[in-house]
């Protein structure tokens, strides 16, 4: 599987608040797979397509708990936060199916996205559970989002006892985040619902 450089198709979704944030989200998260995938050395074409789907997974998951967050802390628990956080998780589940599994059978692809929308549901849990999105002084905590991230994709990809294998995740993803400046996008897509 050739994982795409571009997701021009992203231009055939109605393109509103909400669908720039998921189109984001799928295209960091896309990002920070790849970059992990580049340290690794899968055995074979096959190991490399199961790794790189289960750690862009993780960094979705992870992202779109971090969007969650960040509009109740912009809007509250309100109407506004409800109406833009509802359909993030389906936008995205399908943006990516479709990126990246396009070519699949209709069928295939619709059990992928519901299989991917009960994953993140237990992501969301598990991720809600952290109380801070990093703890400064203890980075390996598994306390914070982030540090809970890099725990689960050191698990995917390596060793989550090895502190080296624990701090790649966490460093693409807080540069992921830096770059996408996911606040911003949360603010500006909740403004306009």
């Amino acid at each position: 599987m050739e994982i795409p450089a571009k997701m021009s198709w992203f231009k055939s979704f109605k393109q509103d608040g909400r669908t720039r944030v998921a189109s984001e989200i799928v295209s960091a998260a896309n990002d920070c797979a790849k970059e992990m995938l580049a340290s690794l050395t899968p055995r074979t074409e096959k190991e490399k397509n199961q790794v790189w789907y289960e750690v862009l997974c993780e960094f979705l998951f992870c992202f779109l708990h971090i969007a969650s967050r960040l509009a109740v802390s912009l809007f509250g628990q309100t109407e506004r936060t409800t109406l833009l956080l509802t359909p993030l998780g389906p936008l995205v589940a399908e943006m990516h199916v479709e990126t990246y599994l396009g070519h699949w059978p209709a069928d295939l692809k619709k059990r992928i996205e519901t299989e991917f929308l009960q994953n993140l549901s237990g992501a969301q849990k598990e991720y809600s559970s952290r109380r801070d999105l990093y703890t400064e002084g203890k980075p390996f905590s598994g306390d914070a989002v982030i540090s809970l991230l890099a725990f689960k994709v050191a698990e995917i990809t390596g060793d989550p006892n090895n502190v080296i294998d624990l701090m790649l995740p966490g460093h693409i993803a807080a540069t992921a985040l830096a770059k996408m400046n996911l606040r911003r996008l949360v603010e500006e897509a909740g403004k306009g619902v």
